[in-house]
């Protein structure tokens, strides 16, 4: 092996390991609690979901679990909850779907297209009757990012999803 194609795999290694991306498996659990997933809060801060617990927050959406951003800032305004995921070509069908919950509101966005928006009670987004169900299907190989604008009128931000990427 000569230097140049030494370095070529060194850096493929390096963008491997430092890439948030899911593996290329079949189906794949995207869930919050499960998945990595990222928040950027209203101050522009982005860090690693962690999972949360809050008084409000009693409906479950398992194997899901409700996250927040570390130390569960308590400011109004939006945000932004992401994963991303990979896909590969030996699918026919490829889907991901699930429901969600969030605090207050939320929009589900799929590489950046709106594909569902909080039903049920306005500014409470987290009682039974909010589970928001979605899909999305006929996307290719790649990859994609499924994120969550939450808006967070008082209180901490937070969010639930249980979600399943499939191939078919």
């Amino acid at each position: 092996m000569n230097c140049k194609s030494t370095l070529s795999a060194v850096l493929l290694v390096a963008a491997t390991l430092a890439s948030p991306v899911l593996a290329n498996t079949t189906n794949h659990d995207l869930s919050t609690g499960t998945a990595v997933w990222s928040v950027t809060t209203p101050a522009n801060v982005t860090s690693t979901a962690q999972n949360a617990a809050y008084v409000a927050w009693t409906t479950m959406l398992s194997p899901a679990q409700w996250v927040s951003p570390p130390g569960s800032p308590q400011n109004a305004g939006v945000y932004v909850y992401e994963t991303r995921f990979k896909t590969h070509d030996r699918c026919a069908s490829q889907s991901v779907s699930g429901r969600f919950l969030g605090d207050n509101t939320v929009k589900l966005y799929f590489d950046g297209n709106l594909i569902a928006s909080s039903q049920g009670t306005p500014n409470y987004g987290f009682l039974p009757g909010s589970v928001t169900p979605f899909t999305v299907s006929g996307f290719g190989p790649g990859v994609h990012t499924l994120k969550a604008e939450v808006q967070n009128e008082s209180g901490p931000s937070g969010l639930v999803v249980e979600a399943e990427k499939k191939c078919g």
